[in-house]
């Protein structure tokens, strides 16, 4: 008797944990089914609620930076007709330059924006398979560009980290981006993914992207630093910053180094994602 009573608590329980780490991997469509005694049947709706009230968040977050995204680039776009009509070239060419800058700046601002509303929950992901998947994308503008543009993933690299693919496209995206912008065409460039720890004590999933190019020589201080006469990672701009933020917000790091090919090398370290417990069998009888 006292074995029945305590599966008919424990089962419920469990189910509504496991709908909870669903969540907590990125399953915006996980729900539990209330059930079990009353106060575990009201957790399971409390569950519940709580994943609605998300969903609910973020669809209005993704209709927000979409309406970002509109209401800056049309008078931006206007601004850029008007420079057609400036009659002195070098002032037109100067203004062209400066609403081009603008709109960098806003594109960077609503990819920001759109990047808070992409996901509901933070997911999970292996780091090589898109890291791959992108230097195959760079790579024909590398050959293009006289670039020796190579890959190298080490055994261990597997394991899923704390960030969900579109994250670590990104991430690589930038990184991959700063190389091509701000080295000159025929310089060399390496990706490596390998295990390492973040912290000393974390275990991590490293991916170093670097280049024979001239390097930086100031780091990386924090959004909204001027990083004037520096070179590599560009330090104008959000780009970089948001690599930073992303890296950081999952308990990450960014380190700023000399690459073996003479050039920067930029090193993210991106948190092992934890396991969720496993389901006790004895429990279920």
């Amino acid at each position: 008797v006292a074995f029945r009573l305590g599966r008919r608590t424990s089962e419920p329980v469990l189910e509504v944990a496991r709908v909870a780490h669903a969540l907590r991997e990125g399953d915006s469509s996980a729900r539990a089914e209330p059930g079990g005694p009353p106060e575990t049947a009201e957790l399971g709706r409390a569950l519940n609620a709580l994943a609605d009230r998300i969903h609910e968040l973020v669809a209005a977050e993704r209709a927000h930076a979409a309406d970002l995204g509109h209401r800056l680039r049309t008078p931006v776009t206007a601004l850029r007709l008007d420079t057609d009509l400036v009659e002195d070239e070098a002032l037109g060419a100067r203004l062209r330059e400066h609403v081009d800058e603008l709109q960098r700046s806003i594109d960077d601002v609503v990819r920001d924006a759109r990047r808070t509303a992409r996901d509901e929950l933070p997911g999970t992901s292996s780091v090589p398979p898109t890291v791959a998947d992108r230097v195959d994308f760079w790579r024909p503008l590398a050959e293009d560009q006289g670039r020796d543009l190579t890959l190298e993933v080490s055994a261990g690299a597997h394991t899923p980290v704390r960030l969900a693919v579109q994250d670590v496209r990104e991430i690589t995206d930038t990184l991959l981006d700063n190389v091509f912008a701000h080295t000159p065409e025929g310089t060399a460039a390496r990706v490596v993914v390998h295990p390492g720890l973040v912290g000393g004590s974390t275990a991590a999933v490293v991916i170093v992207v670097e280049d024979a190019g001239p390097g930086m020589p100031l780091p990386y201080r924090g959004r909204g630093y001027s990083g004037a006469g520096s070179r590599g990672l560009p330090l104008r701009g959000q780009r970089s910053s948001i690599v930073h933020r992303v890296t950081e917000a999952a308990g990450g790091s960014v380190d700023l180094g000399t690459s073996s090919l003479g050039g920067l090398a930029v090193a993210v370290h991106l948190p092992v994602a934890e396991a969720a417990p496993a389901r006790h069998e004895g429990a279920q009888g």
